[in-house]
């Protein structure tokens, strides 16, 4: 399983949400996708938390090239996002 977490932040806070919404719901419909979420922090409202798990290294990269990635991604450079930190992980599924 794939993991990426982290942060970013937006300057453009409507506009990224709407963008958002449209990246999460296309993006939890594809093969592969275990989850798939994006949110604004409660006390930090420019505070993007990004959370998505992917069965394989391929499907993550599948993600890359849809359109609805790319759409995201020209969409992206409009927000003012700044102060990205985001992680990739590779793990075996343990319950705690």
């Amino acid at each position: 399983m794939i993991h990426i977490a982290g942060t970013v932040r937006v300057r453009e806070v409507a506009a990224a949400e709407e963008a958002i919404r449209a990246l999460v719901a296309a993006s939890r419909a594809e093969d592969g996708c275990i989850e798939y979420s994006l949110c604004f922090d409660l006390l930090d409202p420019n505070l993007v938390w990004i959370n998505e798990r992917w069965e394989t290294m391929e499907a993550l990269g599948a993600h890359s090239k849809t359109e609805h990635y790319k759409a995201w991604g020209a969409k992206a450079a409009g927000l003012g996002i700044s102060d990205s930190s985001i992680r990739l992980y590779t793990e075996e599924p343990k319950d705690l």
